[in-house]
């Protein structure tokens, strides 16, 4: 089973906002949230959640009148996601006068397109199902491109975009940008240390990013003193193969050694978000605390950060950025997630104008949608423009830009144009690309080989890694395994995508008071994909 992205999903929700995911209502849905302030008694809260849940068992059996009936008690305090599903029932009756009466209800208030866009979608789906009014699809596209974006996408390209450190000699004269001034003997053989450290890091960030990793860590591992820089890139690299725990333990590391860095307290706390590590409150607000403080270096950036990541209403005071940074990629980056956040995007943005031969930013471009461009011509260029054959950078990459370049050109559906092979190459990274590759095409097996061979050689052992394998033992119908890499998933990594599979399992062993517990939060992975039989027409809608 394959998580495929659909063009819709990904061109109007992945990248004009970042790909997201809100609270959610959909058809069979029976875990939905209940607000406790809406409710006026327990016993109330009780009974609407059974008359609820049994109204979605109905609807599964087809039983339509019954679940029509259930849904319109529920919808007393439950508006917009019961009247979506009365409108789906009549639908599914063929009663479309009735649907159109209930769903146009949700489209009409039009507060539902920020308060339950999903359900806003749906309903101005089926809308255009039952009219065949093309403005039922307008609303649609405006909708999910108003979408609030997805913190892990945002996460990801913050990470991408972040500058691995070269401590120079002219950085460590200047006491604004470094705090760190060369006085004595002792920062005589500090400056030789960083110009040591500096001459195999030029060697070591051209490798293979896996390669390159594995390659820090030994460096670091062979030493008793470690700087903070060294910890911070070692970290970073981890983070551009995706594996989020290991790198939220040396940016904490080089936070730790170093708790004036802003951009290292900013890097602590979006790996732990990314990586879904639990943080004590209170070490997390001493953290947090520190960004926010005015003394410290690279003060603007790490308040940046945080702006785009936890707090919007920042306020950040120019006048503590160094020329050094106002000339840089990321800061330009920084500008154009927020920009991207808000739906202001253009063709003009300086990130596209400056840094065009960045492989993202290029894929960034391309994917700006031009002024006056019609949705069909957009996706026409889109097709005939992605890269297909000069594409080694995405398929030798680091896991990030290349997880991003398949999701592109499959939701564009020129995957099977893409030509995925690079002739005598035996990296790491790309032999990675070639198991995904394998697991969209149907070769299951192949990926599992490709894979173990890379865990063995390569010790990979993360979350993304046992993703991918368990999707490709799921796929090759060898479920004992899968259920192996599973639990590993789950008890080592306390993964919590792999308990919402565990609890998937489980209801379909009817084993709901189990389940119950497992689905504290959605599922957000990339290559495991759920399928609710006789659902196929709603699934069409999403």
């Amino acid at each position: 089973m394959i998580k495929i992205l659909s063009l819709f999903g990904l061109l109007c929700i992945v990248f004009s906002s970042l790909n997201a995911k809100d609270e959610q209502v959909y058809e069979s849905q029976p875990n939905i949230l209940f607000k406790q302030k809406e409710l006026l008694h327990i016993e109330q809260s009780i009974s609407l959640e059974t008359d609820f849940n049994n109204a979605v068992l109905y609807l599964e059996q087809e039983e339509y009148l019954k679940a029509i009936n259930l849904f319109k008690k529920t919808a007393k305090i439950l508006k917009i996601p019961s009247f979506l599903n009365i409108g789906i029932a009549y639908y599914k009756l063929g009663s479309t006068s009735n649907a159109y009466l209930y769903l146009k209800k949700i489209y009409d208030f039009k507060e539902a397109s920020r308060e339950d866009s999903y359900s806003y979608i749906s309903a101005s789906y089926y809308l255009y199902r039952i009219t065949n009014d093309r403005n039922f699809i307008s609303s649609i596209i405006t909708t999910a491109q108003k979408i609030p974006p997805k913190k892990n996408r945002q996460i990801d390209m913050i990470f991408y975009f972040a500058p691995f450190i070269f401590v120079d000699k002219k950085e460590i004269y200047n006491d604004a940008t470094l705090g760190f001034v060369l006085k004595n003997k002792d920062n005589i053989e500090a400056l030789d240390m960083m110009i040591d450290y500096n001459k195999k890091f030029v060697d070591i960030v051209k490798l293979d990013p896996i390669v390159r990793t594995i390659k820090l860590q030994e460096m670091i591992d062979a030493k008793l003193d470690v700087k903070s820089y060294e910890y911070y890139n070692l970290a970073l690299s981890y983070a551009h193969n995706f594996d989020f725990r290991n790198a939220h333990k040396y940016f904490k590391k080089a936070y730790d050694l170093s708790r004036s860095n802003k951009l290292y307290a900013a890097m602590t706390m979006i790996s732990a978000k990314r990586g879904d590590i639990f943080i004590q409150k209170d070490t997390f607000e001493k953290i947090k605390s520190n960004l926010l403080a005015n003394d410290g270096t690279y003060k603007y950036l790490g308040k940046y950060i945080y702006k785009l990541t936890y707090d919007n209403k920042s306020i950040l005071d120019g006048k503590s950025l160094s020329l050094y940074d106002r000339k840089s990629i990321f800061l330009r980056a920084l500008s154009f997630l927020e920009k991207m956040k808000s739906g202001e995007l253009s063709e003009n943005e300086p990130l596209l104008e400056a840094d065009v031969k960045d492989p993202m930013v290029f894929l960034f471009r391309s994917l700006v949608k031009r002024k006056n461009e019609s949705q069909y011509n957009y996706i026409s260029r889109l097709q005939d423009s992605m890269p297909k054959t000069y594409n080694d950078y995405f398929l030798k990459g680091p896991a990030l830009i290349t997880q991003y370049y398949i999701e592109v050109v499959k939701s564009l559906g020129v995957f099977k144009k893409i030509d995925f092979d690079i002739k005598n190459e035996r990296t790491p990274s790309y032999l990675r690309t070639k198991a995904i590759v394998q697991l969209y095409d149907g070769f299951p097996k192949a990926t599992i080989k490709i894979m173990e061979l890379l865990r063995n050689e390569y010790k990979i052992n993360d979350i993304y890694t046992m993703d991918l394998l368990i999707a490709a033992y799921l796929s090759a119908g060898d479920e004992s395994n899968a259920l192996a890499k599973l639990g590993e998933l789950q008890f080592e990594f306390n993964d919590k995508n792999a308990k919402f599979i565990s609890a998937v399992q489980l209801l379909q062993n009817l084993k709901t008071n189990s389940a119950a517990g497992l689905f504290a939060t959605k599922y957000d992975g990339f290559f495991i994909d759920f399928e609710m039989q006789k659902l196929d027409d709603f699934l069409e809608s999403l």
